[in-house]
């Protein structure tokens, strides 16, 4: 403002740690269109002369642009490429920058069961409720960035839900009689599943077997009455003391 009249032209600078990396000579376009390939702070400077003026420059307007680097993700982790139902799952994401935001999407056989929206922080913990297979998306962005996402990565892992499913008694049913019980188990994981027994009568404890990865056992009953079973279930890679029971009776 304030000029002859006769027009006024422009005169663009940007440097980067003193160096010009960008210029526009004197014109009548005021505008600038410049995209830096680094990241770093950028000083941009305007320099304005009338059309008339026999200065170098009349005026100068200067700013300064932080530019950083867009986010990226340089490593993922899961704590468990095999887990349980209910099981806690730790997930985490690492970036060089330390301005990012994380976003997690969590689908169970192609279908989205959980969303953590933008956050500064890299990890979620993740309970999984059904058996199946996993896979954890992680989106970066940094804060500045006006993209939906700068990056993304995954990973994948299994959920199992080991369960007791049929328990079979075979024998006689006699006193004295040995008695043989056969137990299948469903939705074991890879690492297996064993099986424990407690036979009981007037609720006392008469036998038990320690987890074997056998599904059968054999007691025989001293006398006749009603004697109550029960039969434990654990994975292999289950924390717990066990993962499922069923309790039956069986009389004599």
């Amino acid at each position: 403002t304030g000029g002859s009249g006769k027009g006024v032209n422009y005169k663009y600078v940007v440097t980067k740690d003193n160096q010009t990396v960008a210029a526009q000579e004197f014109g009548p376009i005021s505008e600038l269109t410049f995209i830096p390939v680094s990241s770093g702070e950028y000083q941009f400077s305007v320099y304005v002369v009338d059309a008339i003026s026999d200065n170098q420059y009349d005026s100068v307007f200067s700013r300064t642009l932080l530019v950083t680097d867009k986010a990226s993700i340089t490593g993922t982790t899961v704590d468990k490429n095999v887990a349980l139902i209910n099981d806690t799952i730790s997930l985490n994401a690492e970036a060089a920058s330390s301005n990012n935001m994380y976003r997690y999407v969590v689908q169970k056989d192609g279908v989205v069961v959980y969303t953590r929206d933008y956050d500064s922080n890299s990890a979620l913990q993740f309970v999984p409720l059904q058996s199946g297979s996993y896979t954890a998306e992680v989106y970066a962005k940094d804060v500045l960035s006006p993209n939906n996402y700068d990056d993304v990565k995954s990973v994948t892992f299994e959920v199992y839900n080991p369960q007791l499913d049929t328990v079979n008694a075979k024998g006689y049913f006699y006193e004295q009689k040995p008695v043989e019980l056969i137990t299948n188990s469903t939705g074991a994981s890879p690492s297996g599943f064993s099986y424990k027994y407690e036979v009981y009568y007037g609720g006392n404890l008469v036998t038990s077997s320690n987890f074997s990865n056998s599904g059968s056992f054999t007691f025989t009953p001293s006398t006749a009455g009603n004697y109550v079973v029960k039969v434990y279930g654990l994975d292999g890679i289950s924390t717990k003391a066990y993962d499922s029971v069923k309790q039956f009776e069986i009389v004599i």
